[in-house]
């Protein structure tokens, strides 16, 4: 009876264990800087992405930033073109401009596509609006 306690109590533990440990990697992520910019001066858009990981453990960042403008109601569309950036390491920075804007609402989507331990998770974030 003893060994089997012993066995159940040591199979508790290492799943609590394992499951914290996976917990603390993606709250890690949750935690690293993440932003995306828009500013928008006279008909010229800037568009800025980054990723920053204190955590040291990312191993791969990749960067897909589109510029969307508010079309019918509340629908928003890619205005501008897809660019994508990647890096290996614990952060990567994006930045583009679009010319000759419409006049509109637009935004910025950022997804970041993060690799920790042979794992990848997206993250997608939006700039505040901005009208031209």
């Amino acid at each position: 009876m003893k060994k089997y306690i012993s066995v159940v109590l040591a199979l508790v533990v290492f799943f609590v264990c394992a499951v914290s440990a996976y917990a603390i990697s993606f709250f890690d992520m949750d935690s690293a800087r993440k932003s995306s910019v828009l500013d928008i001066s006279s008909t010229t858009a800037t568009c800025q992405s980054s990723f920053i990981d204190g955590t040291g453990v990312v191993t791969r960042i990749k960067i897909t930033q589109t510029l969307e403008k508010q079309g019918f109601l509340w629908s928003w569309s890619t205005y501008a073109g897809e660019w994508t950036k990647t890096t290996y390491g614990s952060s990567a920075a994006l930045s583009n401009k679009v010319y000759n804007l419409e006049s509109g609402k637009y935004r910025v989507k950022t997804v970041f596509s993060v690799t920790v331990d042979g794992k990848t998770t997206d993250y997608t974030v939006y700039s505040t609006e901005k009208s031209l």
